[in-house]
């Protein structure tokens, strides 16, 4: 699900890769 991350990340950035820096 790696396209769904991005997509996802630009409307929960936050939720989509909360480990993220």
């Amino acid at each position: 699900m790696h396209a769904s991350l991005r997509t996802i990340e630009r409307f929960f950035p936050t939720s989509a890769c909360p480990m993220k820096p």
